[in-house]
Parts: structure tokens; C-alpha cells; sequence
């Protein structure tokens, strides 16, 4: 069996099994993400998802790291984002005794945005190449 492309491997991982007749998806396509580098570039309804404004730092800013919690502080932190006309991949930083970094796929459907995988690392991607490589679809039979 060939082995598919990291990017092209993103690119195939299909339709989301939640979606109604009505919401169609397009699939999630990772060639023509462009990086971003804060909340604030990620359309509205995921950010707030994310719980931008109230339940999440920017990247770069001060959240609760380890279970040593400061209540002031949001327990997870924005890391950097991929963003398209039909896609977005987050990831962000997930604080606590269980610390790890959360990343999420979404495609647009006709009734908006819908989560369409989740992954789980335990070290930021540096840049959205290192985070497409990282998250090895081409590996989990998608």
C-alpha cells in the first residue's frame, strides 16, 4: 500500500459522521491552510467555542499551566491555528495535573462550522508544518 503525504493524508480525512443531510461538509483539506497566530484571525463561532474572551489565553499570554491553579487565570492558551475558506485547525494548550495540547479540525458545512476530529500531543507545535506532520493521519486509516 502506498503511503500517502502528510499534507495530502490531512486533506482526505472526510466527512463528519454527525452531520445531517442538511450540512453537508466539505472535506477537511490541510494544502490551503494559511497560519495564524492568534484567536482573534479564527472565525467567531470557534473562537468562542474555544471560549475565547473568558475560558482561554492568547497565545503567549499567562494561564494555568499545572495544577498549582491561579483562579484569575484561564486554563488553556491558544498555541497557533490554520485557517481556510472551508477549514480550521486549532491547537492549544490544556493546563493541569494532565497537561497536553489539544488540536481540533472543523469544516464548514451549510449550517456553519462543525468539529470533525480531535487529536491529543503532549509538546506546542512550533509552526503549522510541524502541527500538520504531528498529528499523523496518514497513519490512523482515514
Amino acid at each position: 500500500m502506498q503511503r500517502l503525504a502528510p499534507s495530502l493524508a490531512v486533506a482526505l480525512l472526510g466527512l463528519s459522521v454527525n452531520a445531517s443531510a442538511s450540512d453537508a461538509l466539505l472535506p477537511f483539506d490541510a494544502r490551503s491552510l494559511k497560519e495564524v497566530q492568534t484567536l482573534a484571525a479564527l472565525p467567531g463561532s470557534i473562537a468562542s467555542t474555544l471560549g475565547w474572551h473568558d475560558g482561554i489565553a492568547d497565545r503567549g499570554g499567562r494561564f494555568n499551566s499545572t495544577d498549582v491553579v491561579d483562579p484569575a487565570l484561564p486554563m488553556r492558551r491558544f498555541v497557533l491555528g490554520g485557517i481556510s475558506a472551508c477549514c480550521v485547525l486549532v491547537a492549544y494548550e490544556q493546563g493541569g495535573r494532565g497537561y497536553s495540547v489539544q488540536v481540533r479540525a472543523f469544516v464548514q458545512g451549510n449550517l456553519g462550522w462543525t468539529q470533525v476530529r480531535q487529536w491529543t500531543l503532549w509538546k506546542p507545535p512550533a509552526t503549522l508544518e510541524e502541527l500538520v506532520k504531528r498529528i499523523g493521519v496518514a497513519d490512523d486509516g482515514v
